[in-house]
Formats: structure tokens, C-alpha cells, sequence
């Protein structure tokens, strides 16, 4: 491998680590101010599998050569489009589940 994709590379895992302490900290927070007392117990694999699946995304700012500038700004908007769409998504699926959830019988949970 040469030096630029072992770059991108300890760029993505810096990344995952990122937003997955950042996402945890946002619930942990919405959590004290709402004092929502439950959460799913595969919610740690949600936080930590959309965490894996946003940083992939930047091995779109993986170039064998130098990038003119229009090819850099395409990049970073399709990279930002991208994020959007996975959060969002995510989000709406993990926020229907867990709605779903609570109306549940504690005994099919």
C-alpha cells in the first residue's frame, strides 16, 4: 500500500472512534436532560455500527494523484450528501424501532 491509502485508512478508524464517542456523548446527554431511563440492549451496536458505516465515506478523499479543485469540492459535497442520507436514515429506523419497542408486551421484548 502506498503512504496516501495507509493515510486514508488511519483516517477512517480516527473517524469511527470520533463519531462514535461524539454519538454516545449526544445520548448520554439527551438522556440526563429527558431522563429517559431505557434503551434497547442492541443500542450500543446501533451507535457503534452507524459510527463504522459514516466514516467509510472518507475513502471517497482517496487520490493517486493530486486532485484538481473542482474534483475536491464534487467530493466533499457528494461526501456530505452521503452522511446525510445514512444518518437520516439510520436515525428514522433506529427512532421507529424503538417506538415500536415500548408498545411491545414485556414478554415478546
Amino acid at each position: 500500500m502506498n503512504d496516501s491509502l495507509k493515510e486514508i485508512i488511519k483516517e477512517v478508524i480516527k473517524d469511527f472512534f470520533i463519531i462514535t464517542v461524539a454519538m454516545l456523548f449526544v445520548v448520554s446527554l439527551a438522556n440526563s436532560i429527558a431522563l429517559i431511563e431505557y434503551y434497547p440492549p442492541y443500542f450500543p451496536w446501533v451507535v457503534m455500527g452507524t459510527g463504522a458505516v459514516t466514516s467509510i465515506p472518507t475513502l471517497l478523499f482517496y487520490f493517486k494523484e493530486e486532485p484538481t479543485k473542482l474534483q475536491a469540492r464534487i467530493r466533499i459535497v457528494i461526501h456530505f450528501c452521503l452522511i446525510q442520507a445514512i444518518v437520516m436514515t439510520g436515525t428514522r429506523i433506529f427512532l421507529w424501532r424503538f417506538w415500536f419497542l415500548q408498545w411491545l408486551p414485556p414478554c415478546i421484548c
